[in-house]
């Protein structure tokens, strides 16, 4: 299981790619809050890119930022057991988004554990894995529209903040929302400014997707009613 941590800072992802990085920079990422020897950081469970930078515009939103690009790197929690760290998943996000909030986790050790977890990360990214993120400006402008879309699976004061962070979009791209989908405009400079689309659809993020109701049906119903024929034919014969 992949654990997210997002960060503002871009020396805090060059120092991962240093030579020789600088283990309490590596540290500073995680931005620790400390109850007597105990250090804790806010993670969130990840599978996929989109719910990274679902977690990375979620954050974002809660200070009211302008879309800006954000950083990220992603420790394994087998990494996290073999530190001696422990995993509490009962505190839910206070991003006021629920998709993020529900992937929220604790993770709390001591500052020996967690630099382990710092060598064991580390370890990875030389092996050749792929820790670290980049979330441009671009991707979290759009989460931005898609978040402030939503009926449903978000807070009215965490939507009312989205907008207020697509207010201050940047000159350089356009957001804007046609039906059920969002368009991101931007330029590309060369001897002439080009204009570049990205579009995304609506439909893809829409929580009502997870949280549709299904008629249950009887497990297995289908058996029962062909062993009960075959049970006839059998008589029969």
């Amino acid at each position: 299981m992949l654990l997210l941590r997002v960060f503002s800072r871009q020396s805090y992802s060059g120092a991962w790619n240093s030579p020789t990085p600088e283990l309490k920079t590596l540290l500073a990422c995680f931005e620790f809050s400390q109850t007597e020897n105990k250090l804790t950081a806010s993670l969130f469970r990840v599978t996929n890119f989109s719910e990274e930078l679902e977690v990375a515009t979620a954050l974002l939103q809660c200070s009211e930022s302008s879309p800006e690009k954000r950083f990220g790197v992603c420790v394994d929690s087998l990494d996290c057991a073999e530190a001696g760290l422990e995993l509490d998943e009962r505190k839910k996000g206070e991003t006021g988004i629920d998709c993020v909030d529900r992937r929220h986790i604790d993770v709390t050790g001591t500052r020996a554990q967690f630099e382990q977890l710092m060598k064991l990360t580390l370890g990875r990214i030389i092996a050749g894995n792929n820790c670290l993120r980049l979330y441009s400006a671009y991707g979290i402008a759009g989460q931005l529209a898609v978040f402030s879309s939503l009926r449903l699976g978000i807070e009215d004061e965490a939507r009312n903040r989205c907008r207020i962070c697509l207010g201050k979009s940047s000159e350089h791209f356009v957001v804007s929302t046609i039906s059920s989908q969002i368009e991101i405009s931007g330029h590309l400079h060369n001897s002439a400014i080009m204009e570049v689309v990205g579009r995304r659809s609506l439909m893809e993020n829409s929580p009502t997707n997870e949280t549709e109701s299904v008629i249950p049906i009887p497990e297995k119903w289908w058996q029962k009613i062909w062993n009960r024929i075959a049970r006839k034919i059998k008589r029969r014969t």
